[in-house]
């Protein structure tokens, strides 16, 4: 799960819920709309995204990924309880790379990529 920003007419965050097959294949699960970024905006669209799945039989997320955004992870807390949150390569990446310098961040981020790269194939 994570935001779009200003691509669209209404100049709106645009919350993007993507899922991932055992095969790897990503696919479209939802999209919603915000007019603001808060806690209540998350739990509307996740409370949506559940009754929609309860009533196509399908279980709750067993893992999300997010930038770890509080109020996105607060509203998961809060709408799927049980489900696992993990944290964005991506985002800690560039999270790292804003901390560190440039000669260090290609050290430590091709040694990370290669450490979160051999987890994700087991």
């Amino acid at each position: 799960m994570d935001n779009t920003y200003k691509v669209n007419r209404f100049n709106m965050p645009l919350l993007q819920i993507i899922g991932t097959t055992g095969l790897h294949k990503s696919f479209s699960v939802g999209f919603g709309l915000t007019a603001k970024e808060d806690e209540g905006a998350f739990q509307w669209i996740l409370s949506q995204l559940r009754e929609a799945g309860r009533q196509a039989d399908i279980p709750d997320p067993g893992v999300v990924i997010t930038d770890f955004d509080t109020a996105l992870k607060n509203a998961l807390d809060s709408i799927f309880p049980s489900t696992q949150q993990q944290v964005c390569v991506w985002h800690m990446m560039k999270n790292i790379s804003g901390l560190l310098s440039t000669q260090l961040t290609r050290s430590v981020g091709s040694t990370l990529y290669r450490v979160f790269g051999s987890a994700s194939s087991r």
